[in-house]
């Protein structure tokens, strides 16, 4: 038997890393289903051919292609069950090593399919009405996009709003994908369906909620995979709105570019040179420019914002980057409003 054993291993193996499309493909392989069911009955006495696709899952588990990247205690314990599984089933590939492996292989495929049907039975309609939710929230802020682009627009506002429209449409499938394996295709697809008949029309603030939320989390999740080259642009935005608050002066502008130096910000941090005490000075010098033109009725609220950051700035950057700059981003146009007001008031007077 180790031998059939031994060709099914060989289809997809753990010692490489395998894209997902490449396993999904073998999933909906008919052949290889009915041989592996045909293993399964052999190695772990397995009676029930629906059992067949749920261990098929534990590959797309073991390369990490079903699991976000903050697993729940049960996916965390599906993840470590799915790894002593198959590299236990992978190991037999001798007469001696398929009966010394036999009784602990029949274990970890007995706990395996009891915790991920535990899995997809209890948590089926949480998770079901969580990705629904999400999947409605994005596809109507796709839709407002679309139907709301201007044609005349900036090169940097339309590479902008591309870059998102695609981040989201990518998002969306991920969604799609899991709904799938939740609850089976067809099943799936008349959900997408029923959320596609019944779209909402959302507004401008609900949008603009949306958006942002979307931002910040890519902007997290990129941070966490090493990947700062939205800090980057954030810092060029930044720099530029800053000197919009005070066009006139030329002095100015040539001292935000000395100490917003996108350029050595990127040379440091891709040399690994970017530390904590770098991260301060460069956050100090943006909320004292912040407070230069912020109205005095905020600067409490402000202090306070600040004691909390050094409170906290031994967390991980994925953490403490995006929640700095989204903050400063509401102090910034709250300080835009102001002054656009303070400039309306003075031309009307």
């Amino acid at each position: 038997m180790y031998k059939e054993i031994l060709n099914h291993t060989q289809v997809i193996p753990l010692d490489s890393t395998i894209s997902e499309d490449s396993i999904q493909k073998h999933l909906l392989n008919r052949c290889f289903i009915n041989s592996t069911f045909e293993l399964l009955k052999e190695v772990c006495n397995e009676t029930n051919k629906s059992n067949t696709k749920r261990f098929l899952l534990s590959y797309l588990i073991y390369h990490k292609h079903l699991f976000n990247d903050n697993p729940t205690d049960i996916e965390t314990e599906i993840v470590e069950l799915v790894g002593n599984m198959l590299n236990t089933l992978h190991q037999m590939n001798s007469d001696k090593l398929y009966i010394s492996n036999l009784t602990l292989v029949n274990t970890y495929y007995s706990k395996y399919i009891d915790t991920y049907t535990r899995w997809a039975t209890l948590d089926k309609k949480q998770i079901n009405t969580s990705l629904i939710h999400a999947h409605s929230e994005l596809s109507n802020t796709q839709k407002y996009f679309n139907d709301n682009q201007k044609e005349i627009t900036t090169d940097d506002i339309k590479e902008t709003q591309e870059l998102l429209n695609g981040e989201i449409t990518g998002k969306l499938e991920d969604i799609e994908h899991r709904l799938k394996i939740i609850n089976g295709v067809k099943q799936a697809e008349d959900i997408k369906t029923a959320l596609t008949a019944n779209a909402e029309t959302i507004h401008d603030d609900s949008i603009l909620k949306i958006v942002r939320k979307a931002f910040w989390d890519i902007f997290t999740e990129e941070i966490e995979k090493n990947d700062y080259s939205r800090l980057y642009v954030i810092l060029d935005e930044i720099k530029s709105r800053l000197k919009t608050l005070i066009p006139n002066r030329h002095d100015i502008h040539i001292e935000l570019d000395q100490n917003i130096d996108v350029e050595l910000y990127k040379q440091m941090i891709t040399n690994g040179a970017f530390e904590t005490a770098d991260f301060m000075k460069l956050i100090e010098y943006l909320i004292s420019q912040i407070k230069q033109y912020i109205a005095p009725v905020h600067d409490t609220e402000i202090d306070l914002w600040v004691v909390n950051l050094y409170e906290n700035i031994g967390d991980v950057y994925s953490k403490t980057l995006p929640s700095f700059f989204e903050k400063y981003y509401n102090y910034l146009e709250i300080t835009e409003k102001e002054l656009e007001e303070f400039r309306r008031l003075s031309r009307n007077t």
